[in-house]
């Protein structure tokens, strides 16, 4: 059994670390389109979700992303 007390980082260490974090992730994104990432948001949500509830999200999603103003923007 190991009674050994955690170190509790510092600030710079924990900073390295984000830095470190957000470098790896920004190297590692892809450009996307809104349609593919609407499409990636519902097959997520079709694991937590009744379908009614992803066919409601599909629709009001599918129209903000088609570039057409949305119904609560007033002109």
């Amino acid at each position: 059994m190991n009674n050994d007390v955690p170190t509790i980082p510092n600030d710079r260490d924990l900073e390295d670390t984000l830095r470190g974090v957000l470098q790896e992730s920004e190297n590692s994104l892809e450009p996307i389109t809104p349609a593919d990432a609407v499409q990636m948001y519902l097959d997520d949500r079709k694991r937590d979700c009744q379908q009614a509830t992803v066919k409601g999200h599909r629709s009001r999603l599918s129209f903000s992303s088609t570039g057409a103003p949305s119904r609560t923007s007033r002109t």
